[in-house]
């Protein structure tokens, strides 16, 4: 199995011919492809897991989703990290982006959301949202305070970073040793969407994933993943608590979202034309002297 490209921040080896250590053994190194599988598989089964114990004790939606990124994901993968020697930011790529890389990250992600909502109201037109579904997402909108703080927390902290570390940072990469980096992007969205369990927002799904599989691609960060991951879900739950949940019904495409959208291409086109050209300044700044001589 041919391994992909180097990560962008890796530890540096020792210096040549003076008898430095060489690069610290990561998981990457370490563990098999299938062992790391079965690792985000596990992570991902405990999860759901997680959100359906909170679910049943608290009826809550946004505090199992806190509680399955936090405790199905962040922690174990923290606790794998730290007894093989390695760390979150090392072997799950949550990396310190340029101020560019984050930039335009986020810049692509707002300019997604016009096509992305395209793709889930075509979903939801094939798929209706069915009525109970509707009531649960009703119920469950944040109104008080510390709710909406919580909301917040979950899909723009916790949420994001246990996605993309998940999805990105390992099926994604796997992927792309087998298949290639876009292969693999494709791959990876198909999985995000079909595990979220929404059907009536299939297509959506889809659209975000491959966006954030383009992030990973340009940049191999799960950081600015999960930066851009959190844009996009902190306006479309802004978006849900200004129209009451009502956006869980299918909408109408009409000549205010045909602009809308026609705009949007364009600048996330651009966006992610300067992401790819941040990340290589970035990768330029990163690499080793010997490597730039």
């Amino acid at each position: 199995m041919q391994d992909e490209p180097r990560d962008p921040s890796p530890d540096p080896p020792g210096p040549a011919g003076n008898g430095g250590p060489g690069p610290r053994p990561d998981l990457w190194r370490t563990w098999g492809g299938l062992r790391l599988l079965v690792w985000a598989l596990a992570c991902l089964t405990a999860n759901a897991g997680v959100q359906a114990a909170t679910f049943a004790l608290t009826d809550r939606i946004f505090a199992a989703v806190a509680a399955g990124g936090l405790l199905g994901v962040l922690l174990p993968c923290a606790l794998l990290a730290r007894g093989t020697g390695g760390s979150l930011r090392r072997d799950f790529a949550l990396d310190r982006p340029s101020a560019g890389v984050l930039v335009w990250s986020v810049a692509a992600a707002l300019a997604s959301l016009a096509p992305t909502s395209v793709l889930a109201d075509l979903s939801t037109r094939l798929h209706p949202v069915p009525q109970h579904w509707q009531e649960l997402y009703a119920r469950q909108l944040p109104r008080s305070g510390p709710a909406i703080v919580m909301a917040y927390a979950a899909v723009m902290l916790v949420a994001p970073v246990a996605e993309e570390l998940l999805f990105r940072g390992i099926l994604q990469r796997l992927a792309a040793r087998l298949w290639g980096a876009w292969p693999a992007a494709v791959l990876a969205a198909l999985a995000f969407a079909l595990l979220h369990g929404e059907p009536w927002y299939l297509f959506g799904l889809v659209g975000v994933g491959l966006l954030m599989g383009c992030v990973w691609a340009l940049t191999r960060s799960v950081t600015a993943c999960a930066a851009a991951h959190a844009a996009h879900n902190g306006v479309a739950l802004t978006m849900m608590l200004r129209a009451d949940g009502q956006e869980t019904a299918a909408g109408g495409f009409d000549a205010t979202a045909a602009t809308y959208l026609a705009a949007s291409l364009p600048a996330l086109a651009v966006a992610i034309a300067m992401l790819g050209r941040a990340a290589r300044l970035q990768a330029a700044r990163r690499a080793p002297a010997s490597l730039k001589s």
